[in-house]
């Protein structure tokens, strides 16, 4: 994390092993006290994930570099939240209508790549992409 390098190791390294305990002990209370087994750690993991990205190691990355936290969870996932969204109603529509379902995951990676490209490229790089390819079909 970035915020080891700005001279917050200790703070960032408290806040990171507080969230791995928080993940283990969600998990474990899932498979003692609920019998999930397997997806009682999954659950656990995720919870890790989950405290990671929107937890306080985000307050403490958007205080110390004053971004505006709206502003940095719209940049930084609004786009991809949109991307998902289409993808997966694209792919549940297709799971309705086609039968064949190694079509319908081939057809929905494909939409994922070519939205996934249009979403997170630059223009710069979409445009030598381009010329690349022009350049071998029209030989």
């Amino acid at each position: 994390m970035i915020l080891s390098f700005v001279n917050k190791h200790i703070i960032t390294s408290i806040l990171e092993l507080l969230i791995v305990i928080t993940g283990l002990i969600f998990g474990y209370i899932n498979i003692v006290k609920f019998n999930l087994g397997l997806f009682g750690i999954a659950f656990g993991i995720v919870t890790i994930f989950i405290l990671r990205t929107f937890g306080p190691l985000m307050v403490v990355s958007v205080r110390y570099f004053k971004i505006n936290i709206k502003k940095y969870l719209t940049d930084l996932y609004l786009k991809y939240t949109f991307l998902m969204i289409a993808a997966l109603s694209v792919y549940l529509i297709l799971l309705f209508f086609v039968s064949n379902e190694n079509i319908v995951h081939a057809l929905t990676l494909s939409l994922f790549t070519i939205l996934a490209w249009s979403y997170m490229l630059e223009n710069v790089h979409k445009d030598e992409i381009k010329h690349f390819f022009a350049k071998y079909l029209n030989q």
